[in-house]
C-alpha cells in the first residue's frame, strides 16, 4: 500500500511556518513508513497536531485553509476555581502543548 503526503498550502494550512512544520511532519511520517515503523501523529494539544487535525477532519463546510491560532487547540481543563485572563490562557496552552510534545517526541 502506498501512501501519499501533502504539506504547506497545498494541504490547507497558511503560513510560512505552517507549511514548514506541516511538511516536516510529512518528512516523519514518510521515513517511518520506509522503514517499516508507525508514527503517531503528534498530540491536538501541540500545534503541529492541532494543524494537522485542521487539515485531516476540520467539520467546517466548505474548508478554510488556516494559520494556526489558539482557537485550533482543544479547550483546557482548569483547576483554577476562575476563567484565566486572555495572557494566563495562553501561557497555560503554551505549557501543555510544550509538555505534550516532549512527551510524544520521548515516545
Amino acid at each position: 500500500q502506498q501512501e501519499l503526503f501533502l504539506a504547506g498550502q497545498l494541504c490547507g494550512n497558511e503560513g510560512y511556518v505552517e507549511s514548514i512544520a506541516t511538511g516536516h511532519l510529512a518528512a516523519l511520517f514518510a521515513l517511518a513508513g520506509i522503514k517499516g515503523d508507525k508514527i503517531s501523529a503528534p498530540p491536538v494539544t501541540t500545534a503541529c497536531g492541532a494543524l494537522l487535525r485542521h487539515i485531516t477532519s476540520s467539520e467546517i463546510k466548505p474548508f478554510t485553509p488556516s494559520n494556526f491560532n489558539f482557537g485550533l487547540l482543544p479547550a483546557l481543563e482548569s483547576n483554577l476555581g476562575r476563567k484565566p485572563g486572555k495572557k494566563e490562557k495562553h501561557e497555560l496552552l503554551c505549557n501543555r502543548a510544550i509538555n505534550d510534545f516532549m512527551k510524544w517526541m520521548n515516545s
